[in-house]
């Protein structure tokens, strides 16, 4: 009896120190020798098992046996998702695992500032990790279903592209590799929806669809003329008195949206003179569309304009403007702010000129 309770206890013995060692080498040895940050890599469709040989390749050693017993408790490898995770590789086998199983991948920026335009995402598409083709990103901001579901308007002119313009919410967008460029398109579609239906909704245009597209519209022109964001809403009352009283707009903005995408940054005067669907300085009313996407600043300037008598406004060349009732005070501004800038620039040039030639 003495030997068998004596071998009993040798087995648990030996069970205790083999499940001793069972578990420090899974939850607290280092899984490598070297203690270094590595950004390892889930590409889509993989599972558990198969990243043991990808991590052994950076000198991580992962306790197979330990693993699978693990998995069977947690069902951890169900949650594996693809992307680019940060771990230490002087962490133990558990910490790295739950690193890769709960952590949050490695994330990536897109930026979309108040004001840009549809081909000013694309860029941004275009020199991100999405690296998007120009023909698959206007598919996307040009899906019917997508159009019909923010309440964009179809058009008699062929020529009139029908695109989100106006609807790419702007903000800082965060993507995780393998993500879905179009995803992202979706969730700018969705922010517009919960930031901006309900500012919409305070204007007596916001009860229809044609209504708030205006609206937008409006706004767009707001965001592409004010550099300082406590003015739009006087922009916005000087545009709204303009509407009423059945003038031009006549803002450089519209103009040069309708010579996109190829616009080289020179608004010429026969440019002002041509007689396009954009072309403010020779047609009446608003653009058929939004010409960029307005911040929620801009729009609430727009649903709630300052209340002001102004019909002009000039640039004084340091982000703000300078607003006036009638042309006649109004071309006082844009002999001093506008046309003397012009002189000096002029003059400079001439200057410039002598002392190269000196």
């Amino acid at each position: 009896m003495k030997k068998f309770l004596g071998f009993v206890f040798l087995i648990l013995a030996l069970g205790s120190a083999g499940l001793a060692y069972f578990s420090w080498d899974f939850l607290l040895k280092p899984a490598s020798s070297q203690s270094k940050e590595i950004v390892f890599d889930i590409t889509p469709g993989s599972n558990l098992s198969g990243l043991l040989p990808e991590l052994e390749k950076q000198g991580v050693h992962i306790p197979k046996l330990q693993m699978k017993v693990w998995n069977v408790l947690t069902g951890a490898s169900k949650r594996l998702r693809p992307g680019e995770y940060t771990l230490n590789t002087g962490d133990s086998a558990h910490k790295i695992l739950n690193d890769l199983i709960y952590g949050l991948p490695k994330s990536r920026r897109i930026v979309v500032r108040e004001g840009t335009n549809i081909w000013d995402i694309y860029r941004e598409f275009a020199n991100s990790t999405f690296q998007v083709d120009q023909a698959t990103y206007l598919s996307w901001i040009q899906d019917p279903k997508r159009l019909d579901r923010m309440g964009v308007p179809k058009f008699e002119n062929p020529k009139i592209r029908r695109t989100l313009e106006g609807f790419l919410f702007p903000e800082t967008y965060t993507y995780f590799k393998y993500q879905s460029a179009e995803s992202l398109i979706d969730h700018m579609l969705d922010l517009f929806t919960s930031r901006v239906e309900g500012i919409l909704s305070e204007h007596p245009w916001g009860s229809t669809p044609e209504g708030r597209y205006k609206l937008l519209t409006l706004a767009s022109i707001v965001e592409k003329e004010s550099g300082d964001v406590a003015e739009q809403p006087i922009i916005a009352s000087v545009y709204w008195n303009r509407l009423r009283k059945g003038m031009r707009l006549q803002a450089d903005p519209t103009t040069i949206y309708g010579l996109l995408p190829t616009f080289n940054g020179n608004l010429t005067r026969a440019n002002l003179l041509e007689k396009t669907a954009y072309n403010t300085y020779k047609m009446t009313g608003l653009p058929p569309t939004p010409i960029a996407n307005p911040g929620e600043t801009a729009i609430r300037a727009v649903v709630n304009p300052a209340s002001t008598e102004y019909l002009f406004f000039v640039s004084k060349n340091d982000g703000t403007h300078i607003f006036s009732k009638d042309y006649k005070t109004h071309d006082k501004y844009v002999q001093e702010f506008q046309r003397s800038r012009s002189k000096r620039a002029g003059a400079a040039k001439v200057g410039e000129n002598r002392r190269q030639n000196q």
